[in-house]
């Protein structure tokens, strides 16, 4: 089994690249979009095997892979839409969007309607603990989440959050307010 590789993408083909390493080449499935041909790479390997298939995904992160294998848990998901959710979603949204109850985040993309972005919500809300979520990945709101953990607020707390602050909010003492709005409400549910 192929965990992870190293070398020279030879082709480009749409969603997949052939990697030549050792004189072989390997069809691989890729989230990344920024690869050029000739260049060198290095992916973290996912293989999914079927009766009738036998792919390779690619992930420059664990973390992408990861939450591609949770994806993959999900009736109605299969290796390819799992592929486009990471490729157009950051995994800490991805996270944030699961723990936060968002399924909204999912609905925008190519592929998932309504119901299948409630689906992926509820049946890996329990496996993703909100615990887990890192928080690193929400670089934009770095001075939000500073301010929130100051006032005792958890990772995971926040983390389930961010991703529902609207793009257009892009004062830092709006975000806070917002953030505080939304956790407040979270927990008067509780």
């Amino acid at each position: 089994m192929i965990s992870w590789i190293k070398g020279k993408i030879i082709d480009l083909v749409p969603g997949s690249v052939i990697l030549e390493n050792q004189g072989i080449g390997y069809k691989i499935f890729v989230s990344v979009s920024d690869i050029k041909k000739g260049s060198s790479i290095e992916l973290f390997i996912y293989q999914y095997l079927k009766e009738d298939r036998n792919e390779l995904f690619g992930f420059k992160t664990k973390d992408e892979m990861m939450v591609f294998k949770l994806l993959l848990q999900v009736s109605g998901v299969g290796p390819k839409l799992a592929l486009v959710i990471i490729s157009h979603l950051p995994v800490g949204d991805i996270q944030s969007a699961i723990v936060g109850e968002n399924p909204a985040l999912f609905q925008s993309l190519p592929g998932v309607g309504p119901k299948l972005a409630a689906k992926i919500v509820v049946e890996l809300k329990n496996k993703l603990s909100s615990e887990s979520i890192d928080i690193s990945h929400f670089s934009k709101h770095n001075d939000v989440v500073d301010g929130l953990m100051r006032l005792g607020y958890s990772q995971g707390e926040i983390g389930g959050i961010l991703s529902k602050i609207p793009e257009d909010v892009t004062e830092q003492s709006e975000q806070i307010r917002l953030a505080l709005q939304l956790l407040s409400h979270k927990n008067n549910l509780r």
